[in-house]
């Protein structure tokens, strides 16, 4: 009896041991997909922006994303790849704000509690387009105060109405000469055409409670889109639009909306299953 009892007591704390190993072993999981909508907006701030919608499901424990990057692909034909940086991280919004106030952080890092989908917006640029086009932007502008300042003293010889309406329509006219002498090279920066496209973001995450092993895993996921023919000529005419309205803010000191381009992608497809299984690979952790 007292050896049955023994065995008996020794196979239990085997099996505690087992429990505490498999405990120790078991390793948060972060499942990342893309949701099937996607949204580009052409602004004098960066150029083109983008802006999509991941979420986020931890299993075996909490996670705590460390970092986010993506990369843009023109697939079929010529195949064209734009490393993505991902500038704001935030709720969704709607509306025609530049700068959403719902975006929150600059920074990546988040905390996601285990088995609580997570819902978020990435806004995204190119990084390589977005001091060219604010040259461009700044260099309209400049050319506008030029406007304005000439207004200015012309208005003060105006002796009639008939003279401050003249003024009045000059000014629009060198407005609309303005935009079309600045438009051609804002467009030529914009990357976005007609084609297919694949858009992968990836997210960096670790285990906020390892004490000893801190292996920084990652995750990642994957849409197909296409970007239908016509896209450039709309995108040119509503920039124009954006252009005349902000410059005639500028001229007449007002805060009027300037409404800027913007294109839903369209045939989007997923290239994970319905079951949110990204695919997860280990990194060395880092000393």
């Amino acid at each position: 009896m007292a050896l049955f009892a023994f065995w008996a007591s020794l196979a239990l704390v085997a099996i505690k041991i087992w429990e505490l190993g498999a405990w120790l072993l078991k390793r948060p999981k972060l499942d990342l997909k893309l949701a099937p909508e996607l949204l580009f907006r052409l602004t004098t701030l960066w150029g083109e922006a983008l802006f999509c919608n991941p979420v986020f499901i931890a299993s075996n424990g909490p996670v705590l994303i460390l970092r986010a990057a993506g990369t843009l692909r023109k697939t079929k034909a010529v195949e064209k790849a734009f490393p993505i940086r991902v500038l704001e991280f935030g709720e969704k919004v709607t509306g025609q704000e530049t700068f959403p106030d719902h975006f929150h952080s600059k920074s990546a890092i988040s905390y996601i509690p285990e088995a609580q989908p997570q819902r978020a917006v990435f806004l995204c640029v190119q990084d390589q387009y977005i001091e060219p086009f604010q040259r461009a932007s700044n260099a309209f502008q400049q050319d506008v105060l030029k406007i304005r300042d000439q207004a200015l003293l012309s208005a003060q010889r105006a002796a009639t109405d008939q003279d401050k309406e003249r003024i009045d329509q000059d000014i629009l006219r060198e407005l609309g000469e303005c935009a079309d002498r600045r438009l051609p090279a804002m467009m030529d920066l914009v990357q976005l055409e007609p084609g297919d496209y694949e858009l992968t973001i990836r997210i960096d995450y670790k285990n906020p409670k390892a004490k000893f092993w801190k292996a920084i895993r990652s995750t990642e996921s994957t849409i197909s889109f296409v970007i239908e023919q016509g896209v450039r000529g709309a995108w040119r005419s509503t920039l124009r639009g954006a252009l005349l309205a902000s410059g005639y803010n500028i001229l007449y000191n007002r805060t009027d909306p300037v409404t800027f381009p913007e294109y839903y992608a369209l045939r989007i497809s997923i290239a994970e299953d319905l079951q949110l299984s990204a695919r997860n690979v280990r990194h060395r952790p880092k000393k």
